[in-house]
């Protein structure tokens, strides 16, 4: 058995509900993905930038690329995708 409690954030209210293996419980749990907190976006934009001013120099390596390509992704922002591909090919 394992129990679970969930907050809604709207309301401000919890609940627990017990799960057992094999068995079904009258709940329904919707549950979504919160944004990453902000430091984590401000760190992945500082590797960015530090990845494009590589790229421009010069100096990027094919790990550089495919990290660059990797957060452009993250991100969708498919212009970037479009010239990181160019690079890497």
């Amino acid at each position: 058995m394992h129990k679970l409690t969930l907050t809604n954030h709207n309301t401000r209210k919890s609940f627990s509900i017990t799960i057992a293996a094999g068995r079904e419980t009258k709940e329904s749990v919707a549950m979504v993905a919160e944004p990453p907190p902000a430091a984590e976006e401000h760190e992945e934009d500082q590797t960015r930038r530090d990845l494009e001013q590589k790229i421009n120099e010069n100096r990027a390596t094919p790990s550089d690329l495919r990290e660059l390509l990797s957060i452009c992704r993250h991100t969708r922002d498919r212009g970037c995708v479009a010239r990181v591909e160019k690079l890497i090919k």
